[in-house]
């Protein structure tokens, strides 16, 4: 199945004439990979748990604010922005400094030209994480971060329904249903002077090719 570590005793090596030969694994090698494996699982699941409670963290405080929307929808955004600049940097923590995920940013002083300003960014869908960047990249200049995603999305347990409380544009592929909607939320922050980046990517598919998408 392609796995770094195989939990069988024996594996097939390629011999120097072309054929192939078993060679069999000792009991402390086995033992060593199993090991590996169930922490590279627990680690996992660890990881997830986390990021699922700091999004219950996000979602709790887009409800508390929740109440402010009815009241006044411009001092809403302005708080929900002033509550993300905080919040999105300890959701980040996780995968960019526990888990050691690195990222390379090429052309720095393009994104920080546009602070304090509206942009959208185009970018290809190229891994399942990419939501995971464009928060990135708002954080580093203290920028909210917006999403065009679909629909779907904000119907996924607490942190679909954060992202629909903070005002993501949600889509259903349809232009006549869209279009109103779209424009109704990109006026409403204009109209309240709240600025924000809005993350795009036109291929609505992930351009992955690993053998789970196979």
């Amino acid at each position: 199945m392609g796995n770094k570590y195989e939990y069988t005793g024996v594996s097939t090596s390629s011999s120097p004439s072309g054929k192939n030969k078993n060679t069999r694994r000792g009991p402390v090698e086995q033992a060593r990979c199993i090991l590996h494996t169930v922490y590279e699982r627990v680690k996992g699941y660890a990881v997830f748990t986390i990021l699922t409670v700091v999004g219950l963290f996000h979602f709790l405080y887009g409800m508390i604010l929740l109440p402010v929307k009815v009241l006044s929808p411009t001092i809403f955004r302005h708080a929900c922005s002033f509550v993300l600049s905080y919040s999105v940097p300890g959701f980040l923590c996780v995968p960019f400094s526990w888990c050691g995920t690195k990222l390379v940013i090429n052309g720095l002083q393009f994104f920080e030209a546009r602070r304090d300003e509206n942009a959208l960014f185009l970018a290809n869908h190229n891994a399942r994480i990419d939501w995971i960047i464009g928060l990135f990249m708002g954080s580093v200049v203290n920028q909210r971060v917006s999403f065009v995603t679909e629909a779907f999305i904000m119907i996924l347990p607490i942190i679909g329904w954060f992202r629909y409380l903070v005002e993501d544009m949600f889509v259903f592929r349809s232009f006549k249903q869209d279009k109103d909607r779209m424009e109704k939320n990109i006026q409403a922050f204009h109209d309240s002077k709240c600025t924000r980046w809005v993350f795009l990517c036109p291929e609505g598919a992930i351009v992955d090719f690993s053998h789970a998408d196979k």
